[in-house]
Order: structure tokens, then sequence, then C-alpha cells
């Protein structure tokens, strides 16, 4: 349950709930990484291997049996159980929650221009080249636990974006483990840029 999960160290929790979902409350140290067939591929990029794995979902069984066949078929094969009750029973237990707080294309183009955050883009490097926002740093999302120290520091927050918000979740909740914990999240990342008509530069650092 909730309070055996809690009293756990030695072990690893991938939340399965959607950008939304995980920025409003998880488990800290929770890897954000969303139900579906995509979920082999990014746990095999973030999840250390040989630790146990705990699952959260947003509910529905069919998504734990899923992401269970699925980690298997990469060889993460320790899962030993899911949340029963979701992050619901988390919190009616009291136990410690983190949030990942969401930020607009909107609201993020007016804070770049007023100097008040940092933007860290986690696309491929096709995306990238097809356009970003002026000012932005580029690590792949698979790459940046390995590329801590390229990431963007200091006193201002760091917002991180990749296409939709899937991706931009795996690489902000891998920040967060690793100490970071001025990190918000691009909702609806560089499509919603797009269809809000903010503007995009081509070149530069990669």
């Amino acid at each position: 349950d909730a309070e055996i999960i809690a009293l756990r160290t030695a072990q690893v929790v991938i939340d399965l709930r959607d950008q939304l979902g995980f920025g409003a409350g998880h488990i800290p140290g929770a890897f954000g990484i969303g139900a579906g067939e995509k979920v082999s591929m990014w746990a095999s990029w973030v999840v250390p291997y040989d630790t146990p794995i705990l699952l959260v979902s947003g509910g529905a069984s069919a998504d734990v049996e899923l992401a269970v066949r699925n980690l298997v078929r990469v060889g993460l094969d320790t899962v030993e159980g899911y949340l029963d009750g979701g992050m619901t029973a988390w919190i009616e237990a009291g136990l410690p929650l983190r949030e990942t707080p969401q930020i607009t294309p909107r609201d993020l183009s007016a804070r770049l221009a007023q100097g008040t955050i940092q933007l860290l883009d986690v696309r491929e490097d096709n995306e990238w080249a097809e356009g970003h926002a002026a000012g932005a740093t580029h690590i792949i999302a698979g790459h940046v636990g390995a590329n801590l120290s390229q990431v963007p520091n200091g006193t201002r927050p760091l917002a991180v974006m990749c296409g939709s918000g899937y991706r931009s979740t795996v690489a902000a909740s891998v920040l967060e483990r690793a100490g970071r914990d001025d990190v918000v999240n691009v909702t609806g990342g560089m499509t919603a840029w797009r269809m809000a008509g903010l503007p995009t530069v081509k070149g530069g650092p990669s």
C-alpha cells in the first residue's frame, strides 16, 4: 500500500499518468513516463536496471498490465507491484507529494522576453533544426540524465519543452530526481507554441 511504498528506498517508481496528472502531484523521485507503447523505450533510457520497480497508474489496470509487458520486453523485469488506489490513496495517507508546475507557451514567451525563465528543448535534432524558441538550450530528452552539467542552472526557473509534453515530462522527472526544484513543464510543447503563433528561429548551438 501507500505506506509501504513510502518506506521503501531501494526502488524506482514509474508514474504512468499523463503530463497534467503527473504535474498536479506525484511521488517525489518518480519518473513521469506516460502509459502506452512508448513506456518501454523511455524507461530503457532513464530507469536504472536491476532495481525494483513500482508503478503508479491513473486507475486503469490495463495500463499497468501493458506497462509490465513492455518493460519486460526491454529487460526491465523487476516490477514488484503498483500503488493500490493510485495517488488518491497516497494523498489520503498524508504522504509527501511533489508537483511539477505547468506553463503555457504564451506565458513562457513573455517570461523569456523578461529574462525571468530559462528554456531546455528536449526534442530530437531534426525537430530542433526545423525551428525552436530563441535562447533555448538543446539536449535530447534521453540524454538529459547523462548531461546534467549542460543543463542551464542559476537563479531562474527552468522550463522544459518537447513536441507535445510527453518527453518533457520524462526529462523534468529526471531533473527532479537529480535535485532540481525549479523545473516547470511547457503544456502542449512546441505544437502549442506554434499554434499560438509564437516565433521560432533556426540555427544556433544544439
